[in-house]
């Protein structure tokens, strides 16, 4: 991408590269709509054995979405403090914040963390951003109001969404802020195909533009989050090895009322389960000034 990240996806196969290289030079409609099938599929990976400490311990449930028809795997841990939902990057899971969600939980917090449609051990195969904003809808419909949203990676990017869209959410943690616009999202994705962006990215824009009725532009960051009424906690490594920090600072800027926490050598996941970040995130939860 035009940042060093790729939105969480994986490398592509050889044999694939080799096969869509060769298909560009026959067919562009059909690459294309390859490119936008593989697009929207993450990758279920097996959660490993140190988020068993919260999976195991936490209220398991099954929320459908009403406007989608998808369910949701959702994992809680009441409490009588404030309510955290936590959402997850793409290929990811919610039973990734354990460490930060059990910590917080210690310290009286109402925890809510859930798998995304087409990840974890909710349904589908496949999703996008609208998809998973009436998932975030049904949630906040179902178990909210929520107090604050953490979100990792292009989980910032749905995070920041539903803050725009419902005006009640108080404050948000981001991880690792991946970009402040959709566009470096398409245009890195391409590159892995080893595929020319300059003939690709504008056309599968503008097939998701068609699919779903307004252009992806409209869920950029860049376009909204300079009016959020929210107080934001912006953290970020600076080396971790997919995102660069420029986007998290890029946010920092524009979000008026918010604190950057820059820290090294934790990378992109690491971060999630540092005793000196959770620290930091528990004072800006005790700092905040909301409602009772």
């Amino acid at each position: 991408m035009e940042q060093r990240h790729i939105g969480g996806y994986n490398p592509i196969p050889a044999p694939l590269k080799s096969f869509m290289r060769v298909l560009s030079m026959i067919s562009t409609r059909l690459t294309l709509r390859i490119l936008a099938f593989i697009f929207t599929r993450p990758i279920r990976y097996k959660a490993p054995a140190r988020e068993m400490q919260l999976v195991e311990i936490c209220e398991q449930s099954k929320l459908e979405v009403p406007k989608t028809g998808k369910v949701l795997q959702v994992y809680r841990l009441p409490n009588n403090g404030r309510k955290i939902l936590f959402m997850h990057g793409w290929n990811g899971r919610g039973s990734q914040f354990y460490h930060l969600a059990l910590e917080l939980h210690n310290k009286g917090y109402d925890i809510t963390t859930f798998d995304l449609p087409g990840h974890g051990k909710s349904s589908s195969n496949w999703t996008n951003i609208p998809d998973i904003s009436f998932s975030v809808e049904a949630l906040m419909e179902s178990l909210g109001p929520f107090d604050c949203l953490i979100s990792h990676s292009m989980g910032n990017i749905y995070a920041l969404n539903a803050a725009n869209t419902q005006s009640d959410i108080p404050a948000i943690i981001t991880f690792c802020h991946p970009s402040m616009s959709m566009r470096p999202f398409f245009t890195g994705y391409i590159r892995m195909f080893g595929l020319p962006p300059e003939k690709y990215t504008d056309r599968l824009l503008d097939y998701y533009k068609e699919t779903l009725g307004h252009p992806v532009s409209d869920f950029d960051p860049s376009r909204f989050v300079g009016d959020l009424e929210v107080r934001a906690l912006i953290i970020h490594c600076e080396d971790d090895k997919l995102v660069d920090t420029r986007a998290s600072h890029e946010l920092h800027d524009a979000i008026g009322n918010s604190r950057i926490v820059i820290t090294k050598g934790l990378g992109h996941f690491r971060i999630l389960s540092d005793d000196n970040v959770t620290e930091e995130i528990s004072d800006f939860m005790a700092s905040l000034e909301l409602p009772s």
